[in-house]
C-alpha cells in the first residue's frame, strides 16, 4: 500500500509511519519522491488506513483516492 500526499494535510510523516506501524506490526516507510514523500505499507491495507485518514487526521473523503493495482495472473 503507497500513501502519497500527505504532507498536504500537515501530517508528520515519521510519526505516521510509526503510528502505521506500531498499530498494525506491519512494516512502514517513506521515502521521498520527485513528486514529494510516498509512505509505503506492507500488505494490501488501503481500506485500514483510508479510516485512519478519515477519522483521526480528519481528511474529506472526497479527498482520498483509492487506486488498485493488482498483478496480472500469467496466462497459460
Amino acid at each position: 500500500t503507497s500513501i502519497a500526499n500527505l504532507e498536504d494535510w500537515e501530517i508528520d510523516i515519521k510519526d505516521f509511519s510509526k503510528e502505521i506501524s506500531k498499530k498494525m506490526a506491519i512494516g512502514c516507510s517513506y521515502n521521498k519522491t520527485q513528486t514529494g514523500i510516498q509512505v509505503v505499507i506492507q500488505g494490501d491495507v488501503g481500506n485500514t488506513v483510508i479510516d485512519i485518514l478519515l477519522h483521526k487526521y480528519n481528511i474529506p473523503k472526497e479527498n482520498i483516492e483509492a487506486i488498485r493495482k493488482t498483478k496480472k495472473k500469467p496466462t497459460t
